[in-house]
């Protein structure tokens, strides 16, 4: 039994065919081909296939492809209403489309949209994971590279929203210096203090609520090792066979454990930008503040061991010291690593704008 087309299929369908008669016609009386065709007929074509992209529609894709054989691969870079048609792709999660347009012309890939995004941070914003790492794959590093303006924080910080850590890692791995670039897509926002706030969850709530054999086999028997490669993880676990017999619950327990080992690469990366970014201080102490407010002892862990002296810093506005904010809320962990410091003394001693001592932080309730 066959099925009528969608009335947006049949439209575009009509456009075409009447499009490839146009063109056999006047192949056929001696005259060139389709790129030689007057200016209002590939503004239709160009109009179906945004159409077509926005859609996203499966049964578009052969359409799709028709159109771009169509259309110059300049035509294919143009904005219409802020994108080009791989923008609007972007939206709509079509790879297949995505696919086609960038085998037309690659340059797409690298073109901004009138919000200043490039089409893999627009994929990600909107959820298509996987649009979005076959972007990535194909996207210059130069355009995501920290002089090349926000494109690569963006995407970073998207990352860590979306949890897509494995290409949060490769991309610090190849541009560690997006660590301390700004986000303009965000208020005002670094990687690194992005990272301070989202990586808690994953190391506060592993293993928490776990019966006795879950929490044991989570501490004993699954392993996640780090290759030499930052992006590349390997699975070890001791006595319980291959990883294809693992049962769910196991593979929860092995999502978890290298979640925090991603985490952990992550903050080692960032940490060693931070000793080149000494001048970034500021950034530096808001994303330790961020991860005192929330009680990331990891985080804290780890920037102090990379620099001692942050203990010493004090945020802009109130003045207060590091301590001064894990006194107020009330951190114990990090606190017996700040008194374990060399610095402990002298940090005893500091007040803040309001000349306030760490006993007046132990006394105020927040």
């Amino acid at each position: 039994m066959e099925t009528n087309p969608l009335p947006l299929e049949l439209s575009i369908r009509t456009g075409v065919n009447q499009r490839l008669e146009s063109e056999n016609s006047s192949n056929n009386q001696g005259h060139s081909n389709s790129s030689n065709i007057s200016g209002p007929e590939r503004e239709d074509d160009y109009a179906a296939l945004l159409k077509a992209v926005r859609s996203g529609d499966a049964e578009q894709e052969h359409i799709v492809e028709e159109l771009v054989n169509m259309i110059s691969e300049h035509d294919l870079a143009m904005l219409n209403e802020g994108g080009t048609a791989l923008h609007w792709t972007t939206i709509s999660g079509n790879r297949r489309m995505a696919e086609c347009l960038i085998r037309k012309n690659k340059n797409v890939l690298s073109i901004r949209n009138c919000r200043n995004e490039l089409p893999v941070s627009l994929a990600l914003g909107f959820g298509h994971t996987e649009l979005a790492r076959y972007l990535y794959s194909q996207t210059p590093i130069h355009d995501l590279e920290e002089d090349q303006g926000c494109h690569g924080a963006s995407l970073l910080n998207r990352c860590f929203y979306n949890g897509d850590l494995d290409m949060a890692l490769d991309l610090m791995k190849r541009c560690p210096s997006l660590a301390f670039a700004l986000d303009h897509q965000s208020p005002h926002v670094y990687p690194l203090e992005v990272l301070a706030y989202n990586s808690t969850n994953a190391f506060e709530l592993s293993g928490k609520g776990m019966v006795f054999w879950k929490q044991w086999i989570y501490n004993h028997c699954i392993h996640v090792s780090l290759d030499r490669a930052v992006d590349q993880f390997r699975l070890n676990i001791q006595n319980l066979g291959e990883e294809k017999n693992i049962g769910s619950g196991f593979k929860r327990l092995y999502e978890m454990k290298l979640e925090q080992a991603q985490f952990r690469q992550l903050m080692i990366l960032m940490c060693q930008e931070s000793q080149r970014n000494r001048h970034d201080r500021n950034i530096i102490t808001r994303a330790v503040i961020g991860a005192i407010k929330r009680g990331n002892f990891e985080f804290v862990c780890h920037i102090v061991k990379a620099n001692p002296d942050v203990l010493m810093w004090a945020d802009v506005d109130e003045r207060k010291s590091i301590f001064h904010w894990v006194i107020l809320y009330r951190q114990h962990r990090i606190f017996s690593l700040i008194c374990n410091s060399k610095k402990k003394n002298a940090l005893l001693n500091s007040i803040d704008k309001s000349d306030n001592i760490i006993l007046h932080m132990a006394g105020k309730v927040i």
